[in-house]
């Protein structure tokens, strides 16, 4: 998972022109991703991936939880989250 940053871009672009971007390694995801997800305020980004879940900082990318889920919601408070765990558990 890489990072990109495109303030650093330079000012006057032209339309249709490629932008190079400087990069940073950021981790490696075990599984394959299926959804990228920041929480309100930004500060986390959820990494859904097949039947699994893991929270990470959006900067420095920690881990912050993970868990087995089916489905995953953010709620509209910060850093709150929902996990459908089975078709009979939310938590």
């Amino acid at each position: 998972i890489q990072q990109m940053n495109v303030k650093t871009a330079v000012d006057e672009v032209v339309d249709g022109e490629k932008i190079l971007l400087p990069s940073k390694d950021l981790g490696t995801a075990e599984n394959i991703p299926k959804k990228l997800e920041h929480n309100p305020n930004g500060q986390f980004i959820a990494v859904v991936s097949e039947g699994e879940y893991v929270i990470n900082t959006a900067l420095a990318w920690r881990p912050k939880t993970f868990g087995q889920c089916m489905q995953f919601v953010w709620s509209h408070e910060s850093g709150g989250y929902a996990v459908l765990e089975t078709p009979q558990c939310i938590k």
